[in-house]
């Protein structure tokens, strides 16, 4: 390397005398050097042979100062830090005048399709959006985790990318593949139950939920991912909210209302997600950088006791996205300091409402 170098060295001075000798024959004999003339010694060529060398040197220097640094020099890697996001005020209420909106949506007879649940939102399933003693039906509770994931896309300054909002089916996926291998073990001479779930494997469909390859609304490849947060409704009668720490390996577990199941009951239904969620990590291929441990043993779950209380104890889904709404947003939930409550959650309800009538969910 340090020979090719000297020779270019070398064609560059031999370019710079030729360069001067030109301009002493330009000077001698009166030549024009704006004209372009057809011989290879004219200005124009030389002055385009001697940036093409300069070019070359440069080019192979630098190369050379990446293949053989200097140890006497270290240069430091540039430690940016973690993102800072911009703070968002998840209890900020909606303007009177754009909530003038979601009223005339409850008093209208006209209905519209949603982006998500393909459902027909009508005057009753507003007025339902905007009530905290009305049950809420999924397709509510999926709609407005569409419309926070397609905000996370749009105002990624406010919100992680690396926080991945899933669907109400992702739990339900779990129950029903863990009750059918429960079911297959039970007939005579059967495979026992630990052993189908050591052979478990998941479908097609379901690693490629996770790897991007089979998109849904809003969704996206959980590449980078370090934290999934969903929604779980139980037997259909309670909402809850999991949080899927995927370098700590917990489930953290958000509900408003926690004397509704006692902790042996509320173990059976986190069972199927203990057993099949490390199986989806390890079969979707993209988690290989976790610890062994992490991607082939169940998981520990953490049911969060001190937290604040739906007093009406039926808007368990609009508390359930509110806790969300709150962990995206890097905002307490944990009492004292939370802010959470029914009051709040109300006025949350009437800009989801808004939200889905506009298609947007503002930061």
């Amino acid at each position: 390397m340090d020979n090719l170098i000297r020779k270019v060295e070398e064609l560059v001075q031999a370019q710079e005398a030729t360069n001067t000798s030109m301009q002493r024959l330009i000077s001698k004999r009166g030549i024009n050097p704006s004209k372009n003339l057809s011989s290879p010694y004219t200005p124009v060529h030389v002055r385009r042979r001697g940036k093409a060398i300069a070019k070359a040197l440069a080019s192979v220097r630098s190369r050379r100062s990446v293949a053989t640094p200097s140890k006497s020099i270290e240069t430091p890697l540039l430690d940016v830090g973690p993102k800072v996001l911009k703070k968002v005020d998840i209890f900020k209420p909606v303007h009177a005048q754009r909530k003038k909106k979601v009223e005339t949506a409850i008093k209208s007879k006209k209905s519209g399709r949603t982006m998500y649940s393909m459902h027909e939102f009508g005057a009753a399933d507003f007025k339902a959006l905007t009530s905290m003693e009305i049950w809420w039906e999924d397709w509510y509770v999926d709609e407005v985790l569409l419309l926070m994931r397609m905000r996370q896309i749009n105002f990624p300054e406010y919100y992680d990318s690396t926080d991945i909002i899933l669907d109400l089916n992702f739990y339900n996926n779990m129950s029903k593949r863990y009750a059918e291998l429960t079911k297959e073990s039970t007939v005579p001479n059967a495979v026992p139950l630990k052993v189908r779930l050591a052979e478990f494997k998941w479908d097609d469909d379901m690693v490629d939920y996770c790897r991007g390859v089979r998109p849904y609304p809003g969704g996206c490849s959980w590449a980078g991912a370090k934290r999934v947060l969903t929604v779980m409704n139980i037997n259909v009668t309670h909402f809850v909210t999991l949080e899927f720490m995927i370098e700590e390996g917990v489930v953290n577990v958000y509900d408003c209302n926690v004397p509704v199941y006692e902790e042996s009951d509320f173990f059976c239904f986190m069972e199927p997600v203990m057993e099949l969620w490390p199986k989806l990590l390890q079969q979707s291929g993209m988690f290989a950088h976790l610890p062994a441990k992490l991607l082939n043993e169940s998981w520990e779950f953490n049911r969060l006791q001190n937290l604040p209380r739906n007093v009406t104890s039926k808007a368990c889904g609009s508390w359930s996205i509110a806790f969300i709404e709150a962990l995206l947003t890097g905002t307490t939930v944990t009492k004292p300091e939370s802010l959470i409550s029914d009051n709040s959650v109300g006025r949350m309800q009437w800009r989801w409402a808004l939200g889905i009538i506009e298609k947007v969910l503002e930061p």
